[in-house]
């Protein structure tokens, strides 16, 4: 078998047949270990961050309740904001194990269609709810903030996001969700930072200043630019498993370009993330000595309609395939 992948103009191939079974078979035992282990890994990690922000969700709102503190709710409307995307996140990895083009392009666009037709919305009408709150406790005299109880909250969204950010960058294969939860995340120690200032400025200057709404509303202003943004990412990109104007017809006729090219297995065509769409195959051919040029034609071709990244396996035709 050989194998060759390439990202742009950059390109790693690995060919030459093998001349016995066992090493065939070790050959091909490896690469299906590399290629199912990383999504798995990286379903993992996703898994992880999911845990930590149902946690911080439920810390935070405990904390808002009992320290009066509204920028804690800014955090835990965060976490509630970002969870469906890392549920999307979760079964969008999960989705690139399944050979099937169409039944995976299907999936991920009723998972896309939820994520925005619920995540998004509901983000941005409780941040609007927040802002509203904020303004209105500026002046609100009878509001006591617990300002040690504020630090802490602030705190646990920091580490919370903090560990979100952490785990979702070592995740191996990423997706257009890993990316995007990945961005929020880093918003949200910024978000926590603000909320831990906001407790800082009460505990040293509380006959001063009550910092608590300003914060709210800074807050509230960020979540619903996050939203809009994210918004943006899946309008723009989140709803297509392949460019427009490309057909699966005009791509199973660039597979079968040469005559050598006999037939074609688990072809899978997913977004790799906001820029990249990427396109796996298995060739099978009947003259090995044509590898080099069946692949290096249909990646030009595959690149002139719009696939970035591309990767190819190659096996010797058996007439009983």
């Amino acid at each position: 078998m050989a194998e060759e992948k390439s990202v742009h103009r950059h390109h790693h191939s690995h060919s030459g047949e093998s001349h016995s079974s066992s090493s065939k078979t070790s050959h091909h035992s490896k690469s299906s270990k590399s290629s199912s282990g990383r999504p798995s890994k990286s379903r993992k990690k996703v898994g992880i961050s999911i845990a930590i922000n149902i946690i911080l969700l439920i810390a935070v709102v405990a904390i808002g309740i009992m320290s009066g503190g509204l920028s804690v709710f800014g955090i835990a409307l965060f976490a509630m904001f970002n969870l469906p995307l890392l549920f999307l996140a979760y079964y969008s990895l999960k989705l690139r194990k399944i050979p099937s083009y169409e039944y995976k392009a299907d999936v991920y666009k009723n998972l896309s269609s939820i994520m925005l037709t619920i995540g998004i919305p509901i983000g941005l009408v409780l941040s609007g709810v927040l802002l509203v709150w904020g303004i209105t406790n500026v002046d609100n005299d009878l509001n006591v903030v617990n300002s040690v109880l504020l630090i802490i909250g602030g705190l646990c969204g920091l580490i919370g996001n903090g560990l979100s950010s952490y785990y979702l960058k070592k995740c191996k294969e990423k997706t257009v969700a890993c990316k995007t939860v990945y961005d929020n995340s880093l918003v949200g120690c910024v978000i926590s930072i603000g909320t831990m200032i906001a407790g800082i400025a009460l505990l040293s200057w509380e006959k001063l200043i009550n910092a608590d709404p300003y914060a709210t509303i800074l807050i509230s202003l960020v979540i619903a630019i996050t939203a809009i943004k994210v918004l943006h990412t899946y309008v723009k990109r989140g709803f297509h498993m392949i460019p427009h104007g490309l057909e699966i017809e005009q791509i199973i006729s660039t597979l079968k370009l040469h005559e050598s090219v006999k037939s074609y297995r688990h072809l899978n065509i997913w977004t790799n993330n906001a820029e990249e769409i990427e396109l796996s195959a298995h060739l099978s051919l009947d003259d090995m000595d044509k590898v080099e040029r069946v692949k290096r034609d249909i990646k030009d071709e595959l690149r002139k309609m719009g696939v970035d990244v591309v990767t190819l396996a190659f096996k010797k035709h058996k007439e009983e395939e």
